[in-house]
């Protein structure tokens, strides 16, 4: 297979982390390692600490081979301007940042994103299912993608990505029993991203996920490259 692309990772340090002290070097060896050959890289000081230095920090990685910036959005706060300029996809966190994603004030955000194709990657734990189907149903031309699954999420996925084509999911904790083959015999591989969560994640965990499925080589391939390049500009 073509190397895999991880559409969610990030760069910097986490209290609980599975892995220590990810520098951007040692981002770009841990990829090395595991045979991922492109990252679109957020920054964990943009979650939790400050999300303006914490997006300088995810900029800085596109002088590193393979890594693409990824930024973290906020509503229009003042003194809170997010410049997106650089980025090949945006990142939001509602919950954790304690915004409003449905708040007519995002919405500027979400016209530049649907006018210049940068998908958004949303945690479920974020957003949760009501607003997340407001959201893909309000903005039909924006990609989103759903992240951290988790376990036993299948019956209400099934329910809203059923209504919401533009809605994608990627592999970050995607834990449902043979989830990822149940999911693209219904959906279909086009709609399933590679990605490891890392440093939150061990990236490991997302590499055997799919190396040890049951889906095709083609599928297969669709998930851990192919879809990426579709959906995210500057991949290859």
């Amino acid at each position: 297979m073509t190397e895999l692309i991880d559409v969610h990772a990030s760069v910097g340090a986490y209290p609980r982390a599975y892995v220590r002290g990810q520098n951007v070097d040692e981002l770009a060896e841990q990829m090395r390692r595991l045979g991922i050959g492109q990252a679109v890289v957020g920054s964990t000081a943009s979650v939790w600490h400050d999300p303006a230095h914490g997006n300088a920090e995810a900029l800085a990685v596109a002088g590193t081979s393979g890594l693409h910036p990824c930024m973290t959005a906020l509503p229009p706060t003042p003194g809170e301007t997010v410049d997106l300029e650089g980025a090949i996809a945006v990142r939001m966190y509602p919950a954790t940042h304690d915004f409003d994603p449905l708040d007519a004030a995002m919405d500027p955000l979400y016209e530049r994103l649907v006018a210049q194709r940068l998908p958004l990657t949303v945690g479920l734990p974020e957003i949760g299912w009501p607003a997340l189907d407001a959201l893909a149903g309000r903005w039909p031309g924006l990609a989103v993608i759903v992240s951290a699954l988790g376990y036993r999420t299948l019956r209400r996925l099934a329910a809203v990505f059923g209504r919401r084509p533009n809605l994608h999911a990627d592999m970050v904790n995607f834990a449902s029993h043979q989830g990822v083959e149940w999911f693209v015999r219904q959906w279909g591989a086009e709609r399933l991203l590679f990605g490891t969560g890392t440093p939150v994640r061990d990236p490991a965990e997302a590499v055997a996920r799919l190396s040890w499925s049951g889906l095709s080589d083609a599928d297969r391939q669709l998930v851990g490259h192919g879809n990426a390049v579709r959906l995210f500009q500057g991949l290859t």
